[in-house]
């Protein structure tokens, strides 16, 4: 597998290595492991889409309410 020769290539040469997101498995060459919170992430995501939404809506309101054409 590739990624065996680069991690083996890495601990030889003393460099860090992180595995982010993925934990790479059978290997030493590993020297921290970062992940985050995925629940959290997508929490945050969906808070962000819905208060889009509400702001796509008030400007939706505004422009049909207050600068449509009198007569449409």
């Amino acid at each position: 597998m590739r990624i065996n020769r680069t991690l083996e290539d890495a601990e030889f040469k003393h460099i860090p290595v992180i595995a982010y997101d993925r934990l790479i498995m059978n290997t030493d060459a590993v020297d921290c492991y970062v992940s985050f919170d995925n629940y959290r992430v997508g929490a945050l995501q969906a808070q962000f889409i819905v208060k889009g939404v509400v702001l796509l809506a008030a400007v939706i309101f505004d422009v049909v309410t207050n600068h449509a054409a009198k007569n449409d």
